[in-house]
């Protein structure tokens, strides 16, 4: 026993236990889209968590943003203070499907803790959550955010070695091409 197990969600009330249960199960959802942006990052050298400064430097509104971030390509994170600068386009709330453009006061969402928001053109790749990684077949599911063309690669490997290494694993292109008002996916 030690001080660190009064820091168990069990023992922090009902709220806290729900909400940490609700983001371990977002994490295991998300698992495909992280393992591909962890991929992209071994590849070519872009982190998966990713200020905004890095990801815009030619715009000065983010030089001193501390309270987002990028999570990957298509995923922006806000916390703490909710005044959030969003970069160029539109972004649709993962909670609640609203859209938001440009400078926004975020009010979260009922059960959540921030904000989290997905790129308007985007293609994010996740799956039904699991206990752990290797629970059961992992059935994807593919996630469209309309409003310009996209483009993700999943990336796919054992998950055991070092193969990736050599360039062993697999790779699974999938595009949306705006058509009018709808949209082609091809996978």
């Amino acid at each position: 026993f030690t001080w660190a197990n009064w820091e168990y969600p069990w023992f922090m009330g009902a709220e806290l236990e729900n909400l940490t249960r609700y983001y371990s199960k977002l994490r295991s959802s998300l698992f495909p889209y992280l393992y591909t942006m962890a991929y992209k990052a071994h590849t070519e050298a872009m982190p998966l968590l990713r200020p905004l400064p890095l990801m815009y430097p030619d715009d000065v509104r983010f030089d001193d943003v501390q309270n987002a971030y990028m999570l990957g390509d298509s995923l922006y994170v806000g916390a703490f203070d909710m005044h959030l600068l969003l970069p160029p386009g539109e972004w649709v709330d993962y909670f609640t499907g609203k859209t938001y453009a440009g400078d926004v006061d975020y009010s979260i969402p009922e059960g959540r803790g921030g904000a989290l928001l997905v790129r308007k053109g985007s293609v994010l790749v996740t799956m039904q959550p699991q206990k752990y990684i290797l629970e059961k077949q992992h059935d994807y599911i593919v996630q469209v955010f309309p409003g310009a063309d996209a483009e993700f690669t999943l990336y796919e490997d054992d998950g055991f070695t070092f193969d990736y290494e050599k360039g062993i694993g697999a790779t699974t292109r999938i595009a949306m091409k705006q058509d009018g008002n709808g949209f082609d996916l091809t996978i």
